[in-house]
């Protein structure tokens, strides 16, 4: 069995105009262990199509593939084949591709056959110009498989760090609205119940502060 997955999902994804995206093809023996032999060179390949059927992009279109394994052997047990790629969202001409819905197929090439993967639906949004992101430290960091953990020692001030990026290639102008323009705010009990408000100790002025931001550029607000 081939699958795919596209930024992490095996069904329908999202992306913002202009980010890579991440595909992966993975190949998984459901059957008694056998030896697949690669058939092609490259072995496999990634396809983009439009909603219409229409191909935009293939993986392996004017590139140079290094030689493979020519066997793999597949297991009972495991991943017997990977391989990771990503896409800049350019067509086979080197433009941007516009918003809209895609699918992205994987394909393994054997001497057994074609192995196909299913079709992953990809939707492709508007990419906002600013980005937000919020800096917190950790003494010890685990990570978690949806969302990362952070740990800090009790009674130690913990500082915290608001980020906001111009994440395109063209400058761009914001308007800071009061002083200050941010807030923290920190919860327990899963969310419900706030125990800390960054503004509830400040004086907050009517004001607005206007800023340029160069590509690529950030400011950030700490506490």
């Amino acid at each position: 069995m081939v699958t795919l997955s596209v930024n992490g999902a095996a069904e329908s994804a999202r992306a913002s105009q202009g980010n890579p995206v991440h595909l992966r093809l993975y190949l998984i023996n459901r059957g008694r262990p056998r030896t697949l032999i690669l058939s092609q060179r490259p072995a496999y390949d990634f396809v983009v199509t439009t909603s219409k059927g229409m191909e935009i992009w293939r993986w392996s279109y004017n590139k140079t593939i290094e030689d493979l394994p020519k066997e793999i052997w597949a297991g009972s047990l495991g991943i017997a084949f990977e391989a990771n790629v990503e896409w800049d969202q350019r067509d086979l001409d080197g433009n941007p591709v516009p918003v809209g819905t895609y699918w992205v197929q994987g394909m393994l090439y054997t001497q057994s056959g074609i192995f196909k993967s299913q079709k992953v639906e990809l939707r492709i949004r508007r990419a906002t110009p600013l980005r937000v992101e919020l800096e917190i430290p950790s003494q010890v960091p685990v990570y978690g498989r949806w969302r990362d953990y952070y740990y800090w020692k009790l009674g130690q001030p913990l500082p915290l760090t608001l980020k906001l990026r111009n994440v395109t290639d063209k400058p761009v102008e914001l308007t800071l609205l009061k002083r200050p323009a941010y807030n923290f705010v920190v919860t327990t009990d899963y969310g419900r119940k706030e125990v800390w408000r960054f503004s509830a100790d400040q004086a907050v002025f009517e004001t607005s502060e206007e800023h340029r931001l160069a590509p690529l550029e950030e400011i950030q607000f700490t506490t």
